[in-house]
């Protein structure tokens, strides 16, 4: 953890985290405990929550029991699956960019879903998916229609399934679903496809027993390797802008880079935000890419929200 204080007497509060440790939901709640002992009785011993360890509950099966593909992972070596090239950009190459999508720019966005109830998430996903997409097409994907495209978005099943975690259970509860398609499936058929790929997925994973499958699954293979693809991860509900230490709310909560670990320009990260102006809301979503191409994928994601649809 880093403090930085700024001229105007704020701060800025950095800090990274494994995800062998916690998920976001658990460094949420480190930061609040953090916040109570900057801002209560100097004499507090312990956090109004206490942190619960309890890993033992999301222990693999035994036997295990894998009753569902898990397409996520590149678990098997099959290189007739590998969907992308063998192309890799220059990572220090890499610029952050970010998009801002008012809620008017995702209601339109639903209107072009007809004919079926859509929630924000698939319909965000899916423009961002698209314009991703048909900005690489040419220097990653070698405008190849057939190649295979995969999105892959984190789902936190920590209030989903039994047996309940114990209270203040502070662990990764994250499994990451994937939707597979062909590139000419997904730029040549309609947002609304896309989006219906997502909402299959994230219905998948309500199944019983999705978690405990996953669990078993990284068991058997020592650990799961995501294939390469487009990495959403939805930040909306993870309020770390209304944690005070005692300065008010954050102006800016969210993290400092689009992508981490060795895949720094495949993680999109999107969170609750307002314009530069701070007047209209909406959602924010951070990612890299080549220089060259920030201002071609801002194109993109405006010609998504306009409805077009022809690559």
């Amino acid at each position: 953890m880093q403090v930085t204080r700024l001229s105007c007497g704020g701060f800025v509060l950095a800090y990274t985290l494994n995800h062998c440790a916690c998920d976001t939901n658990g460094a949420l709640q480190f930061m609040k405990i953090i916040a109570e002992f900057c801002c209560d009785d100097p004499r507090r011993k312990t956090p109004s929550t206490l942190p619960s360890w309890g890993r033992e509950i999301l222990k693999p099966r035994s036997p295990p029991i894998i009753y569902i593909r898990h397409p996520e992972y590149n678990n098997l070596g099959d290189s007739a699956n590998h969907h992308e090239t063998s192309a890799k950009f220059d990572l220090e190459a890499l610029v952050q960019t970010s998009v801002f999508l008012s809620n008017n720019d995702i209601l339109a966005l639903k209107r072009l879903v007809t004919g079926r109830k859509c929630v924000s998430l698939d319909v965000m996903a899916s423009c961002l998916w698209r314009a991703r997409t048909r900005t690489l097409f040419k220097t990653r994907y070698n405008n190849d229609m057939s190649c295979t495209m995969r999105l892959l978005f984190p789902i936190d099943t920590r209030f989903q399934f039994k047996p309940d975690l114990p209270k203040g259970f502070y662990g990764s509860t994250m499994v990451v679903p994937s939707v597979v398609t062909t590139a000419s499936e997904l730029l040549e058929k309609p947002l609304s496809h896309a989006a219906s790929l997502i909402s299959k997925a994230k219905k998948e994973v309500a199944r019983d027993e999705y978690r405990a499958s996953v669990v078993d699954f990284l068991e058997v293979n020592k650990g799961g390797e995501f294939w390469d693809g487009m990495f959403v991860t939805d930040m909306r509900w993870f309020k770390f802008t209304e944690v005070d230490f005692g300065w008010g709310k954050g102006v800016y909560a969210g993290p400092a880079r689009a992508g981490v670990g060795p895949v720094p320009w495949m993680v999109t990260s999107m969170f609750y935000h307002k314009n530069v102006n701070g007047v209209d809301e909406g959602v924010l979503a951070l990612i890299s890419l080549p220089s060259s191409l920030v201002n071609k994928f801002h194109n993109e994601v405006r010609r998504e929200i306009r409805g077009f649809s022809a690559l």
